[in-house]
């Protein structure tokens, strides 16, 4: 996992951004370093670091249009098919905040649920329409069918196809393999949402050109979180050095 950059610098420039601190103890902070060790680049934090559920949502580079359109269909399934760090759970988290309403249920099944009973309840008293499930081929056989036979809208982060269960359920079902489309494009937009989130004013912030997007993707292929994490510890060496901020050397 990326270290957290969620500490004390980051915190006072949140709260001054959101005028939390009187404005004289805000000029002071935002003039010293050591609260602030990437302003000479105009940015709050290094932008690499790990974000919360709500920022990674902010963030997702993904139109969420068309799998709410077609979760309005009648018993539908959407799948997002892919291997770690290619971007499913960004997806989720984007579709969760778009659709903001009081009746959709989210749930996470961390590693070895499907062997914790505990965990079998807590995934059967989730309710919602839809229902939002990351790491959904966790769930062991009596769970999931107990889940599928509810017949509401589903949304589901995998790494197995569960096409033919759900539709043995009686689910329309849409698969969408995440991965593919990480090309050097998508790895400087996503890059580059992420820089400009981190933004301490309004002027501008480095961007992440398409060249040194094709560079990573030669080197990390289609994963996001590698891409991510060697952004991370690439900037973060950078702490006190002046100049344009490098990201592939």
């Amino acid at each position: 996992m990326i270290p957290t950059t969620i500490g004390l610098g980051r915190q006072f420039t949140n709260a001054i951004r959101d005028r939390a601190l009187p404005r004289s103890i805000g000029s002071l902070l935002m003039t010293e370093k050591s609260w602030l060790p990437f302003s000479h680049w105009n940015l709050r934090y290094n932008p690499f670091g790990e974000l919360t559920p709500s920022e990674r949502a902010a963030v997702a580079v993904f139109d969420v249009r068309p799998i709410v359109q077609q979760l309005a269909q009648k018993q539908t399934a959407v799948q997002f098919i892919g291997p770690c760090g290619r971007g499913k759970t960004t997806r989720l988290l984007a579709l969760q905040r778009h659709l903001a309403i009081p009746s959709t249920a989210t749930i996470y099944l961390p590693p070895l649920s499907w062997a914790v009973p505990r965990w079998w309840y807590k995934t059967l008293q989730v309710v919602g329409a839809p229902i939002i499930i990351d790491e959904a081929q966790r769930m062991p056989l009596p769970v999931r069918k107990m889940i599928f036979r509810r017949r509401v809208p589903l949304v589901l982060g995998t790494h197995r196809d569960l096409t033919g269960p759900l539709r043995r359920a009686g689910y329309q079902v849409f698969t969408y393999a995440v991965g593919p489309q990480n090309d050097a494009r998508h790895v400087a937009a996503v890059a580059n949402a992420r820089l400009s989130a981190a933004r301490l004013t309004p002027a501008e912030v480095p961007q992440l050109s398409i060249e040194d997007a094709q560079r990573l993707v030669a080197r990390f292929g289609d994963d996001l979180r590698e891409i991510e994490s060697f952004l991370y510890h690439q900037v973060q060496q950078q702490v006190g050095c002046n100049g344009q901020m490098r990201f592939v050397d």
